[in-house]
């Protein structure tokens, strides 16, 4: 039977997208999920997103775009065949269709990524000029086993030095302190070394953080001298799973080999632990050896990752 690519009708194909992003992510993702990311669009955007049908089923999906705060011209390309549809051709026709979009609205620098136990992904990229950048990866820590008294003193420790730490929630969601949570979010991820060198302003950070349905101030730790931010580390909850994801952890080069990021970590499982949190999830950069070095003194295990491509 033919295959059609045509625009995604979210309302009307959100559903079976759902199921075919479960499959390939390794995650369940649900239509509501897809929805309620469609609200949380950045003003500016530039997005598309297609999928390829047959037989009013369907059978692949794919997307691209471009954000206000990614490098001039530069665009995200993705696309996903269902798993039952695979080595068909259906990938190629997403992809042509996504690509000629991107370089009809400009495009002359892409991205994308692929696991990094998925040959033929890889393959699939390389083939259409993607070199690999970056190998980044997830790690994983048991919270029902996991020994606190190891860190003994190591908070306190923190807190003599003359560092306040403290969660958004306990300082108040005030538009000030909303302010510093971006200006600390932007000076630890711009000096990471997995960095874009590109970060959403901060009406953009609002819209898609702190608009969010998924943010909460009690899941946001920090760091803080005196009256600055210096360090972060951001979680956020997956009750359905029982389990935490720790989404950003940076502290500003000044502070550094000070213990505050481990400090910040030890408060972000202990949060997890009193709410039923059975397992934390963190990224990590193969570069970034320090952060490695404390997501290894913590007990987190690598599983597979991701590779992280681009194309001129």
């Amino acid at each position: 039977m033919p295959v059609t690519i045509r625009t995604a009708i979210p309302e009307q194909d959100f559903d079976m997208v759902a199921e075919i992003l479960s499959l390939a992510e390794h995650e369940l993702v649900t239509k509501e999920q897809l929805l309620e990311n469609q609200k949380h669009v950045p003003i500016g955007q530039i997005q598309y997103q297609i999928v390829a049908e047959m037989d009013s089923k369907i059978i692949g999906y794919g997307t691209v775009f471009h954000t206000p705060w990614m490098k001039d011209n530069r665009f995200l390309v993705k696309v996903w065949t269902h798993l039952d549809q695979q080595n068909k051709g259906i990938g190629k026709q997403l992809y042509d269709t996504a690509f000629a979009f991107a370089q009809s609205n400009g495009g002359q620098t892409f991205e994308s990524n692929v696991f990094d136990n998925e040959p033929h992904s890889l393959r699939f990229v390389e083939t259409r000029g993607f070199k690999i950048q970056r190998h980044l990866f997830e790690s994983v820590i048991d919270l029902t086993t996991f020994d606190a008294s190891r860190f003994d003193g190591v908070i306190e420790s923190v807190k003599q030095s003359g560092i306040r730490l403290f969660s958004l929630a306990e300082v108040g969601n005030t538009p000030e302190n909303l302010r510093k949570l971006w200006e600390v979010n932007y000076a630890t991820y711009m000096d990471d070394p997995g960095t874009t060198g590109t970060f959403p302003n901060f009406d953009e950070f609002q819209k898609m953080t702190i608009e969010s349905p998924w943010f909460n101030p009690e899941g946001q730790f920090l760091a803080a001298d005196g009256d600055t931010y210096v360090g972060l580390a951001a979680i956020r909850h997956y009750p359905e799973k029982e389990s935490f994801y720790n989404m950003m952890t940076g502290v500003i080069p000044a502070y550094r080999g000070r213990k505050i990021a481990l400090a910040l970590k030890l408060m972000t499982i202990k949060y997890a632990q009193q709410h039923n949190g059975k397992t934390m999830t963190t990224d990590n950069d193969s570069q970034n050896a320090p952060m490695l070095a404390i997501n290894r003194k913590l007990g987190y295990v690598p599983t597979p990752g991701v590779y992280r491509l681009s194309k001129d």
